[in-house]
C-alpha cells in the first residue's frame, strides 16, 4: 500500500511539473515547434491522469481486502435492514458486577424453634454449611435512544439460587430476613402422625437444588428526562420512570450493589431492596441537594416477605394480587455540602396501600374459592442519616437507618409452639392435623435500625504532601487502599404466635455486630471485603416458648469487580 502512494505521488509530481513547463513555454514565446507539441503533451497528461485513476482504484481494493468485517457487519451496513440507533444521541452502555463469596458458619445443627419438649424440631443442618457462592453476576444494558429518553435493562443469573442463607442471619428461609417457621427435612415433614410437620423448603432446595425461574430479571424500565447537555432545553428539574425497577424507599436499599460499605446490606436495606412494577417521578432542584420521589406500584407481595418469590418480598416480574395500588413518597436534603465542613445528607420515605382480596376471617378453616388473603391496609416508613466531615476529618463517615413495616403474613406461615393455631404447614388433615402455624393472623408492626461507621485511608488528608503518613512509603501503600468499618443493628425479625391469642404475633430482635476491612484494587471496580458477623439471638423469656441460643457467628469473604 505504501509502494503504491509513492507512484500516485511521483506521478502527480511529474504531471504538475510538465503542465508548468508547458505553460512557461507559451508564456516566453518559444519556437513554434514546442507549440505544434502542445497536442501531443495533453494527451500524454491525459493518459496519466487515467494512470492515477487506475492507481486509486487499486489502492481502494487494496483497503477492502484488509478489511476484517463480516458479512453481517456488511449487510447490517445495508440500509434495508438497518436496526441500529443512529441519532445524534444514540448509545449503548454495557455494564455489570460479579461478587464471588466465601462464607464461614458457626456449626450448630439445632434450629432457633428446637424445642422437642414441645413437639416442635428445627434443624440447623441445611444453613450451617460453609459454602463458596456467586453473590451477583449482574449484566446490565443501558440505551439512550435520544437525548431525552433512556432505557435499563439489568438481569442477574446468581438471583435464581435461593439455596444460600444470608451471611448476616441463616435462621431466616430463603432471602428473607425473617425466622417465623421451623425447618424440616421432606421426609421427617410427610410423617403421617402430624407431629413434626412444618416448613421442608430450606432442607428441600439444599437437597435438590431447586430455585426461582422468575428473578432473573432485576430492572426493566424507560426514564424520560430533560437533555442534561443543553440545560435551557427542556430544563423542567423531574424524570420520568416506568417498569420494573426498585421504588424510591430507605437510603441503603437502593445503593449500588457495587457500592455498599459491608458485603451484605443490614436488615433495614434487604427489606428496601426489593422490585416492583409501577410508574415513579423524581424531582431535583438546587444542584440535587433537595429531591423528591413520587411513585405508584403494584405492591403484589407484602411488607413481612411472606408471600414473595423464594421467601422474599419482591414483588418482581408478578402480577398484582388486587386492584390496589401502593402509593410511596421519598424525600432528601443535603443541608451541609462542602469540603470545610463535609457533607450532610437527612432522608424519609414511605409507602402504603391495601394489600390481599377476597380472604374471609380465617382463609384456611373456612375455605372460599378466591385469593385467600384477607384485605389489609399496609405501610412501611424509613428515615436515615448520613455525615462525612471534612478538613482534617475527611476520611471518616457514619450513617444510620431505621425502618417500620406494618403487613399481614400469609395464613401458616407463622409458627405456633402450642399447637393452637388452627393449621398445618402442609395445610393437610385439616383442624385435627398438628396445628403447629396461625391460620390467618392479625396485621401487625415490626422495626430495626442499624448505624454504622468507618474511616477509608484514600480520602483522608495524612497521605497529602507533608502529611504525617507521606514520609512512610511503604506504610502509605499498604493503608492507602484501606477503609476500616463497623456497623451494629437490630430488627425485629423472629415471628411466633401469641401464646394466648394465637391470632396475634409477638416478635423478637436479633442483634449483629459486624467488623470489616475493604481493599480498593480500582476503587469500587475491583475490591476486596473481608466481614465478621457477631450474631446475638433474642430469648423468649417464657419457660413454654425456648429459643435454641443457636451458633451462627460467620466470616464473609468478597471478592468483586464491576465494570
Amino acid at each position: 500500500m505504501a509502494r503504491s502512494r509513492l507512484v500516485i505521488a511521483a506521478v502527480v509530481c511529474v504531471t504538475t511539473f510538465c503542465s508548468a513547463l508547458l505553460h512557461r513555454t507559451v508564456l516566453c514565446g518559444e519556437s513554434d515547434t514546442v507549440l505544434k507539441n502542445d497536442a501531443a503533451l495533453k494527451t500524454e497528461a491525459e493518459a496519466l491522469e487515467n494512470e492515477i485513476e487506475l492507481l486509486k482504484k487499486d489502492l481502494e481494493k487494496s483497503k477492502d481486502a484488509k478489511s476484517t468485517s463480516s458479512k453481517v457487519d456488511k449487510d447490517l451496513l445495508k440500509k434495508k435492514n438497518d436496526t441500529t440507533v443512529r441519532t445524534a444521541d444514540g448509545k449503548l452502555k454495557i455494564g455489570g458486577l460479579l461478587q464471588t463469596w466465601y462464607v464461614q458458619y458457626q456449626r450448630d445443627s439445632r434450629g432457633l424453634f428446637d424445642m422437642p419438649s414441645r413437639g416442635v424440631v428445627d434443624t440447623n443442618n441445611a444453613t450451617d454449611n460453609s459454602t463458596f457462592q456467586v453473590r451477583r453476576a449482574q449484566l446490565n444494558f443501558t440505551l439512550k435512544a435520544n437525548a431525552y429518553t433512556t432505557a435499563y435493562v439489568m438481569i442477574d443469573p446468581a438471583a435464581e439460587a435461593n439455596t444460600f442463607p444470608l451471611s448476616t442471619y441463616n435462621q431466616a428461609v430463603g432471602n428473607s430476613i425473617f425466622k417465623s417457621t421451623n425447618n424440616l427435612a421432606p421426609e421427617v415433614a410427610g410423617n403421617s402422625n402430624g407431629v413434626l410437620l412444618g416448613n421442608f423448603l430450606t432442607v428441600k432446595q439444599l437437597q435438590f437444588g431447586s430455585g426461582v425461574p422468575n428473578r432473573m430479571l432485576q430492572d426493566a424500565y424507560i426514564n424520560f428526562h430533560n437533555d442534561v447537555t443543553c440545560p435551557g432545553d427542556f430544563d423542567w428539574h423531574h424524570d420520568f420512570q416506568v417498569g420494573q425497577f426498585i421504588p424510591a424507599f430507605g437510603e441503603e436499599g437502593m445503593r449500588n450493589s457495587a457500592q455498599l460499605d459491608f458485603t451484605e446490606r443490614s436488615f433495614v436495606g434487604l427489606l428496601g431492596h426489593d422490585r416492583d412494577l409501577g410508574a415513579q417521578l423524581h424531582g431535583t432542584w438546587i444542584n440535587d441537594r433537595f429531591q423528591y420521589w413520587v411513585g405508584v406500584f403494584n405492591g403484589g407481595s407484602d411488607y413481612h416477605q411472606s408471600n414473595g418469590q423464594g421467601n422474599s418480598r419482591s414483588g418482581a416480574n408478578r402480577s398484582d394480587n388486587n386492584d390496589s395500588k401502593d402509593l410511596a413518597v421519598r424525600m432528601l436534603v443535603r443541608p451541609i455540602s462542602n469540603k470545610c465542613y463535609g457533607d450532610l445528607e437527612l432522608g424519609y420515605s414511605n409507602e402504603f396501600g391495601y394489600h390481599g382480596e377476597g380472604g374471609g376471617q380465617d382463609p384456611v378453616n373456612s375455605l372460599s374459592n378466591s385469593l385467600n388473603r384477607q384485605r389489609s391496609w399496609a405501610m412501611r416508613q424509613d428515615a436515615w442519616a448520613y455525615y462525612a466531615p471534612g478538613g482534617y476529618f475527611t476520611g471518616l463517615w457514619a450513617r444510620g437507618e431505621w425502618g417500620w413495616y406494618k403487613d399481614r403474613n400469609a395464613p401458616g406461615t407463622v409458627v405456633d409452639v402450642l399447637g393452637q393455631g388452627g393449621t398445618s404447614y402442609l395445610g393437610i388433615g385439616g383442624p385435627t392435623a398438628a396445628a403447629l402455624a396461625q391460620s390467618n393472623g392479625r396485621a401487625f408492626s415490626v422495626q430495626g435500625w442499624y448505624a454504622a461507621g468507618g474511616y477509608r485511608f484514600d480520602r483522608t488528608c495524612l497521605f497529602d504532601k507533608g502529611g504525617e503518613l507521606e514520609k512512610c512509603k511503604r506504610l502509605s501503600k499498604l493503608l492507602k487502599p484501606m477503609e476500616l468499618a463497623f456497623r451494629y443493628q437490630s430488627f425485629q425479625n423472629v415471628l411466633t404466635a401469641d401464646l394466648v391469642e394465637t391470632s396475634k404475633t409477638d416478635v423478637f430482635s436479633t442483634r449483629v455486630y459486624t467488623g470489616g476491612i475493604n481493599y480498593y484494587v480500582s476503587g469500587d471496580n475491583a475490591k476486596i471485603q473481608l466481614n465478621y458477623n457477631a450474631i446475638i439471638n433474642p430469648d423468649s423469656n417464657n419457660p413454654v416458648r425456648t429459643f435454641h441460643n443457636v451458633r451462627n457467628n460467620s466470616f464473609v469473604f468478597n471478592f468483586q469487580v464491576a465494570f
